[in-house]
């Protein structure tokens, strides 16, 4: 009876330390989505329970504004687009609200602007007309697919009630911004040779421009809120 009464103990004690690390079937799952808000811009959000610990997260994130500014003596006018769809692992590590997440973000967020050209414009060394040159276009882009880290509060997977809040705070690592310039000319043989050669120049002196910034231009701060709704 002694070595039954024990052996019932240690079994007993074995099972009562492995249970937080059991999968719990009220949050595997269990999912949720809402709207949230943030730095990627504003969208959608899901999430589904895999354990009482790991969840799975994606959204979609967009916002777009324009605004007119002078880049190398001529006037452009930018639209700066947000637009990510991030896939996330979301780590709860005590098996409640606080979260850690990783993954990797689809990222489409760029800069374009669209040159005006009045009159005449000086590209690179020479100058050029409005009716040699129609339109330029330049776009600084990063990469396509960026990891992702971060940390946050999320109780969309825990508790009851239909109602939940998300906050989040991370870093998307989107790379060195890269520069691209092109126009459209009436330009033909050696002039068109020459104004692709101008429109390079160009692109190197904008590029040698964000070259000189900070490398913390390389990652982008990611901040976000979220309200949700426990399906």
């Amino acid at each position: 009876m002694a070595r039954t009464h024990v052996g019932f103990k240690a079994a007993l004690a074995l099972s009562l330390s492995l249970m937080p690390w059991l999968p719990a079937s009220a949050q595997a799952g269990r999912a949720a989505m809402g709207l949230r808000f943030g730095t990627l811009g504003g969208g959608a959000e899901a999430a589904v329970g895999l354990t009482s610990r790991l969840a799975v997260r994606t959204s979609i994130n967009y916002f777009s504004l324009s605004r007119d500014e002078d880049i190398q003596g001529i006037a452009y006018n930018v639209t700066p687009r947000l637009l990510s769809v991030p896939l996330l692992l979301d780590l709860h590590p005590g098996a409640g609200s606080f979260r850690l997440s990783a993954g990797v973000v689809f990222n489409r967020n760029r800069a374009a602007g669209d040159g005006r050209v009045d009159g005449s414009v000086f590209i690179g060394e020479n100058q050029y007309t409005s009716a040699e040159v129609q339109a330029l276009r330049g776009e600084v882009a990063f990469k396509r697919v960026a990891p992702f880290a971060g940390l946050g509060f999320d109780n969309s997977l825990f508790g009851g009630g239909r109602v939940a809040f998300s906050f989040e705070l991370g870093v998307m690592f989107h790379g060195h911004p890269r520069a691209g310039l092109t126009g459209r000319t009436t330009l033909a043989g050696a002039e068109r040779d020459r104004f692709d050669s101008d429109l390079r120049a160009e692109e190197r002196e904008i590029q040698d421009e964000i070259d000189d910034l900070p490398g913390a231009i390389d990652y982008y701060p990611v901040l976000g809120f979220g309200l949700k709704y426990r399906l």
